[in-house]
Formats: C-alpha cells, sequence, structure tokens
C-alpha cells in the first residue's frame, strides 16, 4: 500500500509532494522562498513532524 496521507504518517516528504502537485510553477526560487517563508510564518501552528518540510523544499 502506497503511503499518501501525510498527516496519518507523520512524513513531511509526503506533504512536500503534495505541495508539488498544485501548478503553481512549485520548482521556482520564488516559490519555494514563498513556502519556507510561509512556513516560519505558521511554525507554531505546524505539528513537530512537519517542521523539518524546509529542508526538502
Amino acid at each position: 500500500m502506497e503511503k499518501r496521507d501525510a498527516i496519518y504518517y507523520k512524513d513531511p516528504k509526503i506533504l512536500y509532494n503534495a505541495l508539488c502537485s498544485y501548478p503553481i510553477n512549485q520548482l521556482s526560487k520564488k516559490s519555494k522562498k514563498l513556502w519556507r517563508e510561509l512556513l516560519e510564518i505558521n511554525r507554531n501552528e505546524i505539528p513537530i513532524e512537519f517542521q523539518n518540510l524546509k529542508d526538502y523544499i
């Protein structure tokens, strides 16, 4: 069975892959910078298991 639920598995890489599925030019430097900023702004709301999501961006 393929792991697809980032929350259930507490896996930041699955969440990163989900973010990359959105058609927003996700590989651009601008998009990556925005994602890092959003992670930083919302760090108190993001579960500890996903705090290292920035390592994938």
